[in-house]
């Protein structure tokens, strides 16, 4: 879920009714406290909406819920942050803060040429001619 923090669009997602209250403080741990819509029974005799915050649902969730329900949520207003810390190293630094965040080097080395838009093949023989000097 928390790949569509930023997403600006409308999140709608499907929720059985045991799972609703969880699933609602996921929304608020991850998303904030956000405009939403609850769609209960939709396209039955008896569908119903419920439209407010995320934490006026978790209230209106303490007593028996039933039915299977729509959750849409708002979508954000906030611009994902950049990920620029990169750009003020080398490939080669950048291949090593991965592998000290705990990838292996081999998975590293994709990882940054996929972020620069290198060759897989350049990172790797330039990571591993630094190896070969020391």
């Amino acid at each position: 879920m928390s790949s569509l923090q930023y997403e600006p669009g409308t999140i709608i997602f499907y929720e059985a009714p045991h799972r609703l209250k969880e699933m609602l403080t996921g929304i608020q741990d991850v998303f904030g406290n956000r405009q939403l819509v609850l769609g209960r029974e939709l396209t039955k005799t008896f569908e119903e909406f419920l439209r407010g915050t995320v934490e006026e649902a978790l209230v209106w969730c303490e007593g028996e819920v039933r039915g299977e329900f729509v959750v849409m949520v708002e979508g954000s207003t906030e611009a994902a942050p950049t990920h620029d810390w990169w750009e003020a190293l080398s490939p080669l630094e950048h291949v090593d803060r991965y592998i000290e965040d705990g990838l292996k080097p081999n998975a590293a080395i994709k990882q940054v040429a996929k972020e620069r838009g290198l060759s897989r093949r350049e990172v790797y023989d330039a990571y591993h001619q630094v190896d070969k000097k020391e």
